[in-house]
Parts: structure tokens; C-alpha cells; sequence
């Protein structure tokens, strides 16, 4: 059972440490080190440049990315499906066009039903076109708003952007710089030593990853800038802006 002392879980654990010396006596201490797992030659991040979707919003912002953008981005990532779950564009156009007429098919089998007049290779076209880094028109944007919207109420959004707990792992969002762009992606990931952890969908070694600082330093230094300037009211300490004078002429 666990047992929790100033905030701080432990658990106890029964180990079977061989002593063919007897050097171990009852009473003594020792030290074990349990491996858990192990992973050789994976793609790897710093555990710093990890985000949920409440973090976001304070990245976009550090970064200078519109909020809006970025959340069009997310959204067309979450009708594609998970990372762990999306194929190459090609497959997942044909899997597009096998729900029949008027619908789009996610790679993770859930089947939307798209507004009139549009096709899902409109929709494959605009997502692949978001994952690539590229810039989608207005009618591209409003084209992917409408089918997430109709993905959410069919069943909900993808698992891509959550930040929750799934059968194949974690999900995130990192920034990472594509085609000369900046990006929010979502990625699953694996084992972590508290440094690092493992992205088992999302990325290539082709990805530079962005590492932010954290989302309480960020809204701690936006509270001290907003005192800082109801205090001196948005100037130096000890200089007080005088007002402009005009005289009239002569």
C-alpha cells in the first residue's frame, strides 16, 4: 500500500538479492536498481519541450504563432487521427474514399460526415498541407473547421491532442520547426528516464524540436511585467513623461 510523508508517494517493494557470502546481515542497507524497460536507438525529446493542450496557448504566445492558427493546426491533426495511428497519405486517401460519398474516413476508423459539396480529397488535401508546414487558404481553414466540428459531434475529437493516457502511450504536443515553419505537433511517447523520453509517433529525426520555457514561468513573468507597469505606469522608475506644450504664435 502506498504511503505518502510530506507530499512525497513511496511504495514498498519485496526484492530477492542473492547472498551466497553472507556478507548481507538482517538490518543492513542496500541499494537495488529495478530496470524497467529499455529502449536502444529511438527517437528521443527533452521531457522540457513536452506540452498539453492547457500549455499551448502560453508556447503559441512565447513563440509569436497566432493562437487561432495554431488551434486550426490541432484540429486538422485531431480529424486525421492519432499520430500512432495515421498511415502515408497515399493509404489514408484510399481509406478516405472507401466511406462512401459525402464522408471522410480518419485513419482511425471513424467515419465523418462532410458538408455538401465538399470531397475527401478536399479534406486530405488541406490536412497534408497543414502537416507539411504549409500555409492553407481561408476556404481551406474554414473547410477543416467544419469537419472537425461535425467530428466532434459524431464522436468526439481525436486522441492527438488530448494529452491523455492511451493504450500506445502518452500523447503530447511539442513545437517543432518544419519546412522553415513553426508547428505544434502532436506525438505519442514511451518510456522516459525523467530526462528524456521516447516518441514513438509524430516526429522524424528530420524534426527540430522547440524547447519553451514552462507554462507557470511564463505566467509568472506576465503578472511581474503587468505589476511592474501599474507602478510606473508603463515607464522608467524616476522619470515622469511630461506633457507636450504648444505656444501660439505671434
Amino acid at each position: 500500500q502506498a504511503q505518502v510523508v510530506q507530499n512525497v508517494t513511496t511504495f514498498p517493494v519485496f526484492v530477492n538479492i542473492p547472498n551466497p557470502g553472507h556478507l548481507l546481515k538482517p538490518g543492513m542497507n542496500t541499494e537495488v536498481r529495478i530496470h524497467t524497460g529499455r529502449r536502444d536507438g529511438v527517437l528521443a525529446v527533452p521531457n522540457a519541450a513536452l506540452r498539453t493542450p492547457r500549455d499551448v496557448a502560453s508556447g503559441a504566445a512565447v513563440l509569436g504563432l497566432d493562437p487561432q492558427a495554431v488551434d486550426q493546426q490541432l484540429a486538422a491533426a485531431s480529424a486525421a487521427g492519432a499520430p500512432g495511428q495515421r498511415t502515408a497519405d497515399t493509404t489514408a486517401g484510399r481509406q478516405a474514399q472507401s466511406g462512401g460519398p459525402g464522408t471522410y474516413t480518419t485513419p482511425n476508423g471513424r467515419v465523418v460526415t462532410l458538408p455538401p459539396g465538399v470531397t475527401a480529397e478536399q479534406v486530405q488535401a488541406a490536412i497534408s498541407k497543414m502537416r507539411s508546414g504549409g500555409e492553407p487558404t481561408a476556404a481551406e481553414r474554414a473547410l477543416l473547421a467544419q469537419v472537425v466540428g461535425r467530428s466532434q459531434r459524431s464522436g468526439g475529437g481525436g486522441n492527438a491532442a488530448r494529452g491523455s493516457r492511451g493504450g500506445q502511450g502518452n500523447s503530447y504536443i511539442v513545437f517543432a520547426r518544419r519546412a522553415g515553419k513553426v508547428m505544434p505537433v502532436p506525438i505519442k511517447t514511451g518510456l522516459s528516464d525523467q530526462d528524456y523520453i521516447e516518441v514513438t509517433a509524430g516526429l522524424t529525426d528530420k524534426d527540430t524540436v522547440l524547447v519553451l520555457p514552462s507554462a507557470s514561468l511564463v505566467q509568472s513573468q506576465q503578472q511581474f511585467k503587468q505589476r511592474f507597469q501599474n507602478v510606473t505606469g508603463g515607464g522608467l522608475p524616476g522619470l515622469r513623461q511630461q506633457p507636450a506644450q504648444t505656444s501660439g504664435a505671434r
